[in-house]
């Protein structure tokens, strides 16, 4: 797959899982601990999909993705939301803000995997 997948976490283990698990699956990741370096490396060279956590130490991932969405350069960007929080609300939350997926942890690999897939694949040009 040409570029890379931006993993946008806190929780430094599960950044190192996430790596490790979506490399083994032939991804590029590249990671940014909050949302400010999210907003700046996805600018700066966008990824082809940013896999976001919900809650960020200073913007909250609704924040990073409404500002994705509004930036020319990464508004095409897909964004999976990851979070623990499984309240019908915040989906509904993540998906306004303009997530194209929302997914709670824990979230089963090949389940993330295929999202990745789908929406990588459905945003290439033909």
């Amino acid at each position: 797959m040409a570029g890379y997948v931006l993993v946008v976490e806190d929780d430094l283990e599960m950044v190192a899982l996430l790596k490790l698990m979506l490399s083994r699956r032939g991804f590029e990741v590249r990671a940014a601990v909050n949302g400010e370096q999210a907003l700046e490396q996805a600018r700066t060279d966008p990824p082809v999909l940013v896999l976001l956590d919900v809650m960020l130490p200073d913007l909250d991932g609704y924040e990073v993705c409404r500002r994705l969405r509004k930036d020319p350069r990464t508004a095409e960007v897909p964004v999976v939301m990851l979070s623990a929080r499984a309240h019908a609300q915040y989906q509904v939350a993540g998906l306004e803000a303009g997530a194209d997926v929302y997914l709670t942890k824990p979230v089963a690999m090949d389940n993330l995997v295929a999202q990745i897939h789908a929406l990588v694949n459905h945003r290439q040009p033909a």
